[in-house]
């Protein structure tokens, strides 16, 4: 019974180890691209120039500089006679003949002419086109016109269907059958995508909805970008207040200057010096700092940058120093404070406690407990105990995806873990992120992948 126990477990560890391997792993003979499998037997033949890792059941492979489409079973489902591809979205792909943009679905066939000079599908029921400098709409399943091509820029705005049109110079709404949905023609509107938009009329600003209606109207001289936990800042006469999504004015005019909120306070200024208010308006730390922040990451773990007498240190939310104001510079980044001091930086944690005794030459991007930090222009990782995970031994560290680093030295890059184990020595001309692979290039020619997955590497010599 033991034995035919341990005969399941081993079985089942077996099977479970099997599923778990990639089926098609791109491998490379004589300079052309195919499959194999997790034993090096070839499942699709060495026949592309360059392939990519399949996307659900699609993978892209190029002939001569060429893309087009292959299943699992090495089935052709689309040409490699498109100069460009973009990966199966929901059943859809966008390519690209000769500059020119159209759509095909999983069996290949075009739904949409590559006749567009610029293309933006949506499944929503139609997409923006261009085409002559023009642009306009279609049906995103006949390709059939929706909206003529008569207007100079189009943008969708909501989820609703309101799309952004520009014609002559002025812009207006349109619903998505290409009826202006208010009769306004707006001088400026901020791109955003969000339930209230802020527009400029006439010199003056104000907000409309995702439906296209103008809810607060063109009377300010100018209103925050966005609203922040339900409220906006809004400026007339050289004096700030805030408005709700009414239109609503909850903090009077009174104030020189403003951010918008962040961790329920607001930024206001009287008097050239800055401080901040709550929701209702209440006065929580005093107007008595030359500069605060004006970015939401300076608020987080209750630590704010502020400004006094020429130097920067972080205060609560209640108005506690932190870190007194004695600092060149300060930021506040991921669970980092990061403080330059006579063009030194030193790291503390976001009660103010220095982590490390060492003072660095450059600090860079922080990710997950750890901190890029740089002396004498070589580069490495420290974590929140001020530990040196990865030695300073990189020229540059650039790019990170799925759990590995691009690393650079002598003008070669490689691979590295986040524990600083080496997946590509610094050797290679050039790496880049391809959805769920890195794609690895010497003298202009791709000669190998790693698996963001399973951090394998396939090349030659696999």
């Amino acid at each position: 019974m033991k034995h035919f126990l341990l005969f399941c477990i081993c079985f089942f560890v077996l099977n479970l180890l099997h599923a778990q391997s990639p089926e098609f792993i791109p491998y490379q003979s004589n300079y052309l691209w195919g499959y194999c499998d997790s034993l090096k037997n070839i499942v699709i033949p060495c026949k592309y120039t360059e392939v990519s890792f399949f996307s659900g059941n699609f993978a892209k492979v190029s002939i001569n500089g060429k893309y087009g489409f292959i299943n699992k079973a090495g089935e052709q489902i689309a040409p490699c006679i498109y100069n460009n591809v973009w990966n199966f979205r929901n059943g859809f792909s966008q390519v690209m003949i000769r500059s020119k943009w159209g759509v095909i679905d999983s069996t290949g066939q075009e739904i949409i002419p590559c006749i567009y000079d610029y293309l933006r599908f949506s499944l929503s029921g139609f997409s923006i086109v261009g085409i002559n400098k023009k642009e306009g709409t279609i049906n995103s399943k006949t390709g059939e016109q929706i909206i003529p091509f008569i207007y100079d820029m189009m943008k969708r705005m909501s989820y609703d269907g309101l799309i952004l049109a520009k014609t002559n110079g002025k812009y207006i709404f349109l619903d998505k059958t290409g009826n202006q949905v208010n009769p306004h023609k707006y001088d400026y509107v901020e791109w955003m995508y969000e339930y209230l938009i802020p527009v400029k009329r006439d010199n003056k600003w104000g907000y409309v909805n995702s439906k296209g209606k103008e809810i607060i109207p063109c009377i300010h001289d100018y209103v925050g970008e966005s609203f922040s936990e339900g409220l906006a800042m809004v400026e007339l006469n050289g004096k700030y207040g805030v408005v709700d999504t009414t239109g609503k004015l909850i903090i009077p005019l009174i104030y020189d200057g403003m951010y918008d909120f962040s961790e329920g306070l607001e930024g206001v200024k009287i008097n050239e010096k800055w401080g901040f208010i709550d929701k209702t308006g209440k006065q929580v730390i005093p107007c008595i700092y030359d500069e605060i922040c004006d970015d939401v990451t300076c608020i987080l773990n209750d630590a704010i940058r502020v400004k006094f007498n020429g130097k920067c240190g972080f205060i609560d939310k209640t108005g506690k120093q932190i870190v007194p104001c004695i600092y060149d510079e300060v930021y506040n980044q991921n669970g980092f404070l990061y403080l330059k001091l006579n063009e030194k930086w030193i790291l503390a944690d976001t009660t103010g406690q220095q982590i490390s005794s060492l003072m660095y030459d450059d600090v860079g991007y922080s990710y997950d407990g750890f901190v890029i930090v740089g002396m004498n222009e070589k580069y490495g990782f420290i974590n929140k105990a001020g530990e040196q995970i990865i030695p300073m031994t990189y020229d540059s560290i650039g790019q990170f995806r799925g759990g590995l680093w691009v690393v650079e030295i002598n003008k070669k890059y490689g691979l590295i873990d986040e524990t600083g184990k080496q997946i590509l020595s610094c050797s290679y001309d050039k790496i880049e992120f391809e959805d769920k692979m890195c794609k690895v290039s010497n003298r202009g020619r791709c000669i190998g992948y790693v698996s963001l997955f399973t951090k394998r590497v396939y090349f030659d010599d696999y």
